[in-house]
């Protein structure tokens, strides 16, 4: 599926895919696993580089400023730069994990264990890279997924377009 974030918006398109795969989230083991490959316009960076977009991930219930996990992708020179994305307990924590090129497939897979989340990452031109974020003990009853979505602050400087395929 292509989500596009469109110019001076902060959400992706494609809702149809994207409610498809909340329906079935519900169901679902709290795990996901992508084949994701960002356009060049992804490299325009955010007016506040503070700002880190967020690619996909899970939700702890219904509030993701409380408990969820997510990459985050922030434009970073000629390269993007993915990162862990986690709330825990209402307070934001985030980390690099690799960079990539636009038109890089990079292998992104985030799964829930007894430890925290896992976050792993693979692709042409560099080796598996994996970190673990502890999260509060127990498992929820449901988790909502989280899908592209451009800043925080400011919205997308231009129509971007990112290839995720769900694997």
């Amino acid at each position: 599926m292509i989500y596009t974030i469109k110019k001076g918006r902060h959400y992706s398109t494609n809702w149809v895919g994207m409610l498809w795969r909340l329906v079935r989230g519900w169901r679902e083991f709290p795990q996901h696993k992508a084949r994701v490959t960002f356009d060049d316009n992804c490299l325009t960076p955010s007016q506040d580089a503070d700002d880190i977009n967020k690619l996909f991930g899970l939700s702890h219930g219904l509030d993701h400023h409380k408990e969820s996990a997510r990459f985050g992708w922030r434009a970073k020179g000629d390269r993007i730069e993915i990162l862990t994305y986690v709330y825990k307990g209402g307070k934001r924590y985030y980390e690099p994990l690799i960079e990539v090129v636009p038109f890089e497939d990079v292998y992104l897979e985030l799964c829930r264990t007894k430890e925290g989340w896992k976050f792993t990452a693979s692709g042409y031109g560099f080796t598996i890279e994996q970190k673990t974020v502890q999260t509060l003990a127990g498992f929820p009853l449901f988790y909502k997924r989280l899908y592209p979505y451009f800043g925080g602050t400011y919205p997308a400087p231009e129509t971007m377009k990112i290839k995720i395929e769900w694997l």
